[in-house]
């Protein structure tokens, strides 16, 4: 009898659940304080139970590489801000729409896959440039304190939001942007005009500390805030800006300024011009004014609310004696900054000409400041005057750090930047701009 021996080998069935590298221990910790790991960091995490999540937030836990973020691929929001990375793969993260990255130490990013994302903040990096043309879903766009040379938003109509200040931008076009509320461009070094003629329904512009010669916001007619000091603008045009409540045109060229029809103006600051007259009678909403450092000689603030103006400031105004007010002896308590010289009064009798602008001075002299940039001295020549010249040097804070009578200024020990020179002779006074390389 033949016996047939039937040998039955059982295999056992080996399941070999899939992981994810986490290298870094730092942002594995973070996946186990929030209960996605468990134990202690090993290095690598079960990729079921991080494919899923759809908001993660490792803000602030001293990360230095995000690597195993490609298994999140059903995040839609991700804080990665306060940390320490130099780089961020998110090609595998298609279903992102909230990028918060910033304030870490990335050269480049690269969110061209992420065609769903709305909002990015990825300001305080290292950038140097930044492709959203892929992103046509993008409202939100932070990407303040780069250094950014040129950014196309071309394709970007959706946008509402745009801060891109403190790069490295010398133009900017947002004339397809015109679903714009909110643009934020200074500290650049923005020339020129800024074209905003399309963005009818901009409320908030920034454009402080640029180059820009001129700015027309006659289609503005929503703009609420405005802040374009520190440029080299010799005219501004607010009269269909009716909605105005906030203006910061300090450190500009302007001659005139007439606020005449914006009678919701709250806060006024328009100091270091060259404003010969300044009628505020309109303006009874005025809680802030700050008109020091003009050639004011015409001043009228008697709008029938003056208890309502709390902080005040009209010195180094050296031509101007008179200030024309709703109430002499509350003003005198009150309001303190103003020159030796000047008094408040109910009727200053100004001239029937005071606020036209034909009372402006004409200025004739022409000053050259060479050369510009420079890396430590600067010369100043005034064509035609051989008088005595005063110079007082700012930072961009408005900080005064010099006062000088000599025509060659030292500027070695400052910072690179831009500073401006106030430069005083005869009975004009002009402000330039400086660039310390």
């Amino acid at each position: 009898m033949r016996k047939i021996i039937t040998l039955i080998t059982v295999m056992p069935i080996l399941v070999f659940s899939q992981t994810t590298s986490i290298p870094d221990v730092d942002f594995e910790q973070m996946l186990i304080n929030l209960g996605y790991d468990t134990g202690t960091p090993d290095g690598s995490i079960l990729t079921s139970s991080v494919n899923g999540i759809t908001s993660l937030d490792v803000s602030s836990a001293n990360i230095d590489d995000l690597t195993g973020i490609e298994s999140f691929t059903s995040l839609k929001s991700l804080y990665c801000n306060n940390n320490q990375l130099t780089s961020l793969d998110l090609s595998n993260n298609l279903a992102l729409t909230i990028l918060y990255c910033h304030n870490n130490q990335l050269t480049s990013l690269d969110v061209s896959n992420n065609m769903n994302l709305s909002e990015l903040e990825c300001s305080s990096n290292s950038i140097t440039s930044l492709d959203v043309s892929n992103n046509t879903a993008l409202t939100d766009l932070y990407c303040v304190n780069n250094s950014i040379t040129s950014l196309d938003v071309s394709n970007n109509i959706a946008l509402t939001n745009l801060s891109c200040g403190y790069n490295q931008l010398t133009s900017l076009d947002v004339s397809n942007n015109t679903a714009l509320t909110g643009l934020a461009c200074g500290s650049n070094p923005l020339g020129g005009n800024l074209d905003v003629s399309t963005n009818y329904s901009l409320s908030a512009l920034y454009c402080q500390f640029n180059q820009l010669t001129s700015l027309d916001l006659s289609n503005n007619m929503n703009l609420i805030e405005l802040a374009c000091s520190y440029n080299f603008l010799t005219g501004l045009d607010l009269s269909n800006n009716l909605a105005l409540s906030t203006l910061n045109c300090g450190f500009n060229e302007l001659t005139s300024l007439d606020v005449s029809n914006n009678i919701g103006l709250s806060e006024l600051q328009c100091g270091h011009n060259q404003l010969y007259a300044l009628d505020l009678s309109t303006n009874t909403a005025l809680t802030l004014l700050i008109c020091n450092d003009n050639q004011l000689n015409c001043f009228n603030v008697q709008n029938g609310n003056n208890q309502n103006l709390s902080l005040f400031s009209a010195t180094n105004n050296t031509s101007l004696n008179c200030i024309e007010v709703d109430d002499v002896n509350w003003s005198t308590v009150n309001w303190l900054f103003i020159d030796s010289q000047t008094s408040f009064s109910t009727n200053c009798n100004y001239p029937s000409n005071c606020f036209s602008t034909t009372a402006i001075k004409e200025q004739t002299n022409s000053i050259n400041l060479y050369p510009n940039p420079t890396n430590k001295l600067i010369t100043l020549d005034i064509e035609g005057y051989n008088g005595l010249v005063n110079v007082e040097v700012y930072d961009l804070t408005g900080k005064l750090l010099q006062t000088t009578t000599n025509t060659t200024i030292s500027m070695g020990e400052y910072a690179k930047g831009i500073y401006v020179f106030k430069v005083a002779y005869g009975d004009i006074v002009e402000k330039l701009k400086v660039v310390k390389d």
